[in-house]
């Protein structure tokens, strides 16, 4: 065991030994003290081991014995010591990387929301960044517990929030508040009006003195529930309050809607040709890497980014943006009737949804179609059934 480290320490080769007088060889350096170990035979000559010192010493026998030396391994501290001297730049890079991962450990290089709706993300971070906390913070100089309840003072829709610092990434979790319900106040009388011509489809009054029913026709200002209630009439007069008429009317609505659909069109077709840009950000600051101008004549753009992590927990402040334009042409091309019909009706069923809103049933569509030389005239008559009422402010009067 001792000898083993012994040759450790000093270094030691192995070397295969070839030519007709490998015996001579051998007696030559054993006369000379000079030490082999773990001697072998193989199919060109021997292989033994042989310290690095001695190693020096063996040109004059080889001569003498008319034989060649080959080297198949050096090991040992000499070896390691100049092969380490050979890669210090190496080294010293892979020190200078590890230092620089943990000096960037230190600080935030992303901010994830979850759990907002009626909140925008981009105004809670913008919020934190005021209160010093963005990419590129110092972990340990952010109060998360001081920023939580900051946060929840400017926002009264956060009923809960947490922050968790991981890695590199902050996450912020919450929970908002359910929304808040206005409430009826009875001392600013109001009537409710229709907001446009309708027939009453059904009218259910909470607060308030209904003036129409079901199956009445009305148009636009028309008052259909009165905030003016009568209290009694006597020899007196007429005494009268008022209140803050409260109720759900659904009205039957017919709308003319009009889409024109021209027969000659470019359809737009992609070449199957793409050009990729890239962009790195480091640190916010947007670097080029690759960012030639296109030679395409027509194209769309599209942007995607990646994040440089280490891990899920530990992204860096690299961020690659990738912008790939997409070529594309326009080929001419004729629709027929059918194919004019379904566009019109596409687009009559995009105003629709600009229209009305959800809570809007559509009970019937009808078309009428007029052709040109040019284009496919469509007119569409929908009907539907939907909130029409609207809150109108009451003028108090008397009456006696």
């Amino acid at each position: 065991m001792l000898s083993i480290l012994w040759n450790y320490l000093l270094g030691y080769v192995i070397i295969e030994v070839r030519g007709f007088s490998i015996e001579r060889f051998l007696n030559l350096i054993s006369k000379k003290g000079i030490l082999i170990w773990d001697l072998t035979e193989t199919r060109r000559g021997a292989e033994m081991k042989i310290s690095v010192k001695d190693f020096k010493k063996l040109k004059p026998y080889t001569k003498k014995s008319k034989c060649h030396i080959k080297i198949k391994g050096r090991f040992g501290r000499p070896f390691i010591i100049k092969s380490l001297k050979k890669r210090q730049l190496y080294i010293l890079g892979i020190i200078v990387f590890i230092i620089s991962l943990y000096a960037l450990s230190s600080f935030i290089w992303l901010i994830e929301v979850n759990g907002n709706s009626r909140i925008k993300t981009k105004d809670i971070l913008i919020f934190c960044e005021s209160k010093g906390f963005s990419i590129g913070s110092y972990k340990s100089s952010v109060d998360t517990d001081n920023l939580k309840k900051e946060l929840k003072n400017h926002f009264p829709e956060i009923s809960w929030i947490t922050i968790e610092m991981k890695g590199t990434k902050a996450s912020i979790e919450l929970r908002e508040t359910l929304p808040i319900i206005k409430n009826i106040d009875a001392s600013e009388p109001c009537d409710i009006t229709a907001k446009e011509d309708a027939i009453i489809e059904s009218i259910i009054t909470k607060r308030g003195s209904p003036l129409v029913k079901k199956g009445d026709a009305v148009s636009k200002g028309d008052i259909l529930v009165s905030g003016e209630l009568l209290i009694s009439e006597d020899e007196n007069g007429i005494v009268k309050n008022y209140t803050h008429s409260f109720a759900e009317i659904k009205g039957k609505i017919t709308r003319k809607m009009t889409a024109s659909v021209p027969f000659k069109y470019n359809e737009k077709i992609y070449s199957g040709r793409e050009e990729n840009l890239y962009n790195l950000e480091i640190f916010g600051k947007n670097m080029k890497i690759y960012n030639p101008e296109t030679e395409f004549e027509n194209y769309d753009t599209y942007n995607s980014f990646g994040q440089l992590k280490i891990t899920e927990d530990y992204p860096l402040p690299l961020i690659l943006i990738t912008t790939t334009y997409k070529e594309f042409y326009y080929k001419e091309k004729i629709r027929t009737i059918d194919e004019a019909k379904k566009r019109g009706e596409i687009l009559i069923n995009k105003q629709i949804l600009e229209t009305f809103d959800f809570n809007t049933d559509i009970i019937n569509k009808s078309y009428v179609y007029e052709k040109t030389d040019k284009e496919l005239i469509i007119t569409a008559y929908v009907t539907v059934i939907s909130d029409i009422g609207e809150e109108q402010k009451t003028e108090r009067s008397t009456s006696n």
